[in-house]
């Protein structure tokens, strides 16, 4: 099963120098990637339990987008297996570092109700302000009921297709301190999971919020 299409927004709500990041809940192990639009790049792709899968994009915004909003061509570019399902979410994060400013961990998988994501050691050390999120994709109908302990910020749950379908969860916490471990969510009930931490580190600037964050969530499903 593939979108219509997945958008950005079309360019209204981002600058020049905001990291653009969308992830992705994917049904089944088995899904495919293809016409991204030219400046995405892969952050994290294909970490699987075999019954569903977590994949994280992220693109340096040059704040005039020339894909019309568009970050796959239409009818094209992503599958997940069968008739399986599965939601996206896109957000903006301002005050963003700039290139090798968003790292991931290696990644967990489970089958159980508590995707754990796992620590994540900040390349840029300890004293640096950095947005951390825990995220998670699960398989079938399985909902988010908690998140991590502390990750209080940005918290949300994203669902597609049931029994057929996937979940995915997000929640985020400012740090300054390495390494990072968020803890678990808690899910409605027992299924296979996939889970990441991403940092993502902030500019140190005395006329802004110095860590990054979030105006702007665009989500859907397919």
């Amino acid at each position: 099963r593939s979108p219509s299409a997945i958008t950005d927004g079309g360019g209204t709500w981002f600058a020049a120098g905001d990291l653009m990041l969308l992830l992705i809940g994917c049904d089944g192990s088995t899904r495919s990637f293809s016409n991204f639009a030219t400046g995405w790049t892969v952050l994290k792709g294909a970490l699987t339990d075999g019954t569903a899968s977590f994949n994280a994009w992220y693109r340096i915004a040059d704040g005039a987008e020339s894909q019309n909003g568009q970050i796959w061509n239409t009818g094209t570019g992503i599958t997940c297996s069968g008739s399986e399902q599965g939601p996206w979410r896109i957000s903006v994060y301002k005050n963003f570092y700039g290139a090798g400013g968003v790292i991931v961990s290696t990644g967990a998988t489970g089958s159980d109700a508590a995707p754990d994501p796992d620590s994540l050691t900040l390349t840029w050390g300890s004293g640096v302000d950095t947005r951390v999120i825990a995220a998670m994709a699960s398989d079938g109908s399985v909902t988010v009921s908690t998140y991590p302990s502390g990750y209080t910020l940005n918290q949300y749950a994203d669902h597609s297709g049931g029994g057929a379908g996937a979940g995915l969860g997000q929640a985020g916490a400012n740090v300054t301190t390495s390494p990072e471990n968020p803890g678990a969510f808690g899910l409605s009930g027992t299924d296979g999971w996939a889970a990441a931490t991403i940092g993502i580190r902030g500019v140190a600037d005395a006329y802004q919020p110095r860590y990054g964050f979030t105006n702007f969530q665009n989500p859907g499903v397919f």
